[in-house]
């Protein structure tokens, strides 16, 4: 599992949880509002995961919008490495990683470095 973003305003069992003995799970790069939970004798290779989240971190959690508000310090730049080829791009396409590395969650912050990746013409009224 690889860069998701959980949140929740009432305290759910887990944000994200794997399970059973014949479970074996990267989880890497997840941002939460909760825990994350290991059940049944399932495993998990951890890295770069946030638990915890506040809803001030994002554009507007109340809402759904889980996009990363400005000056969130926890998040931005401060995912794992993981191969090319795995998530390359966050929820909106955007490539990643924006900045010096991958941000935490489903969101990738900061303005592409390809630009825009659209073509715009001129609108000509004849």
């Amino acid at each position: 599992m690889l860069h998701n973003t959980v949140f929740s305003t009432q305290p759910p069992f887990s944000s994200i949880e794997w399970r059973y003995t014949n479970t074996w799970i990267d989880l890497t790069n997840n941002l939460v509002s909760h825990n994350l939970r290991n059940r049944d004798g399932a495993h998990a290779v951890q890295a770069g995961n946030v638990t915890e989240a506040l809803a001030a971190w994002f554009v507007g959690a109340s809402n759904g919008d889980l996009h990363i508000a400005g000056g969130v310090t926890e998040v931005v730049d401060q995912g794992v490495s993981i191969p090319v080829g795995l998530c390359d791009d966050d929820m909106d396409g955007d490539p990643r990683p924006i900045g010096t590395a991958r941000d935490v969650g489903a969101d990738e912050t900061g303005i592409s470095p390809v630009g825009d990746q659209y073509v715009y013409l001129p609108l000509v009224k004849h």
